[in-house]
This record gives structure tokens, C-alpha cells and sequence, in this order.
């Protein structure tokens, strides 16, 4: 994961926040190890995010332990979850990183060779919802959010279909909405693909992006059928929950649309934009 912030001083606090599961006790041990072993460095242990954002230091090291009786849905709340305490380093201009991910500042890193020093599996990199947090990285510009991080309308949803395809008639209603994940202040860029056929291009859909409380509405007649892509800037005041929305604006008679792949990163321009192209 890219790093938020470098630091290579030793005497830099840094959390290790373990998540529950089947391997947090050995992981906890370990960690209490490596505080009992750095007397002029500060290390607070946590296993919430509630509690990790109570404590007096800006560098976290998240330990995802395995959780095999976990509900489908699972990963992508607790990646909503984590997105609170990213936001918040981010916010400092400190670092946050996934162990096995391969970013974070000295402190953090310091902590993760640590922790693997006693012959403990090494964790796999970060896979599926959990890989949206690379959006805090520094470098970041467009992260792919995984589609677990989404709401789909299932009354709309073709079922055994490449990505996400939906039945656009009848009354105007939201396909897609998500991620909910807390995003620090500044600029920031949502980006969808899609495609329609014939009939869905002689329609309106809506894109909507923004925090919970106030969404920037955009309304699309694309009037031919093909693949686009659209991006829409806003800028965050305060640290807020993420939402966009994809609905079809009005009733329609006919057609379908695929939602192919959604990003979020940094804004690139000084300027908040709308733009929509076909690819």
C-alpha cells in the first residue's frame, strides 16, 4: 500500500491494531512483545477502531486476522470501519497500512518486522473490499472499489451476467449506491464505466456523488448505445461518509445498463469537474 507519510524516527508512536479472528491472540502476544521491547517508543494496542481513535498516536499498523465464519458481507463493513481510522491518519499526514501490504512509515514498519520476527506467517497482501484503502496512499490517484463495497438494486439485477447488468424499466429508481467509506477533507474524484445498449441511450440516468448529507446530481442523455466513462469532483470539507448513487432519472421503457467498474482517488485538476466520455 503506498505510504501516507515517511518517518524514520525511532522514538515515532505507532498503534497496532489487531483485528478480531482465529490468529488475534497470537498476534496480540506478539504485539505486547514488541511493546514490552521498545521502552522510548510509544506503542498503544488496540483491537477497534473505537478505541484505536481514542489513543495518542498518528501511525497504525492493522493486522488482519482470518475470519472463516465470516458472513459474505463481513470484509466490506469492516473495510467501511477501518476507512475511519485511514481518514483520520491521512488527515494528520501520518500513515496507515494494512501488514502485508508493504507500505507505512518507519514506525509502522519497524512494527511489522517485528511482529513477523518469531516465525509467524507472513500475511497475504490485502485482497477484495480491504484493497480500497489504498485510496489514502499519498500516490493514489484512481483506486478500484470492489463491487462488495456496493449496494445493487437486486429487483434490477440480471442475475448470471458479466459485472453488474441492470433491467432499466419501469419508474425512475437507484441501481447502484456505495461505498460508504470515510473519506478525509479535500477533493476528491469519483470515476464509473459503463455501457448501455440502444435502448437504455435513449433514456436519462442520474449520477450522483457526494457525502450523505449533500449529493451533486447529474443528469446524462447519451443517445447512442456503447461504453462511457464518467467523472465528477467534490470537495470534502470535513471528514464525511462516501456515498454515489447510479439511478435511472426518469421512467423508462426499455433497455439495459453494466456497471463496469467504479474508482475513487484524489482530484488531479484545481478545479472540480464533470465530464463524461465514450470510450
Amino acid at each position: 500500500m503506498t505510504p501516507l507519510a515517511l518517518s524514520t524516527d525511532p522514538s515515532r508512536g505507532v498503534g497496532i491494531l489487531v483485528t478480531p479472528g482465529a490468529d488475534s491472540d497470537a498476534w496480540l502476544s506478539k504485539a505486547r512483545t514488541f511493546q514490552e521491547e521498545s521502552p522510548n517508543r510509544t506503542v498503544r494496542i488496540s483491537v477497534s477502531v473505537d478505541e484505536a481513535l481514542t489513543m495518542d498516536v498518528c501511525d497504525w499498523l492493522v493486522v488482519l486476522t482470518e475470519a472463516p465464519a465470516a458472513a459474505p458481507e463481513f470484509r466490506a463493513n469492516q473495510t467501511r470501519d477501518l476507512s475511519r481510522l485511514f481518514s483520520r491518519s491521512a488527515e494528520r499526514g501520518a500513515a496507515c497500512s494494512v501488514m502485508g501490504a508493504g507500505g507505512g512509515s518507519g514506525s509502522v514498519k519497524s512494527a511489522e518486522d517485528a511482529l513477523l520476527r518469531s516465525g509467524q506467517a507472513s500475511p497475504r497482501p490485502p485482497t477484495g473490499p480491504v484493497q480500497a484503502l489504498e485510496l489514502f496512499g499519498t500516490a493514489a490517484t484512481a483506486t478500484p472499489i470492489d463491487f462488495e463495497l456496493l449496494r445493487l438494486n437486486e429487483r434490477r439485477l440480471h442475475a448470471d451476467e458479466a459485472f453488474a447488468t441492470f433491467d432499466l424499466t419501469g419508474r425512475p429508481d437507484v441501481l447502484a449506491w456505495g461505498p460508504h467509506m470515510t473519506l478525509p477533507p479535500g477533493p476528491w474524484r469519483l470515476s464509473i464505466r459503463f455501457d448501455v445498449d440502444r435502448a437504455a441511450a435513449a433514456q436519462s440516468l442520474a449520477f450522483e456523488w457526494g457525502d450523505l448529507e449533500r449529493h451533486e446530481r447529474h443528469e446524462v442523455s447519451l443517445g447512442r448505445a456503447g461504453r462511457y466513462d464518467i467523472a465528477l469532483d467534490r470537495n470534502w470539507d470535513a471528514a464525511a461518509i462516501a456515498e454515489f448513487r447510479v439511478s435511472a432519472a426518469h421512467a423508462v421503457f426499455a433497455g439495459r445498463m453494466r456497471l463496469i467498474s467504479v474508482e475513487i482517488g484524489r482530484t488531479p485538476n484545481e478545479r472540480p469537474q464533470a465530464a463524461l466520455s465514450q470510450l
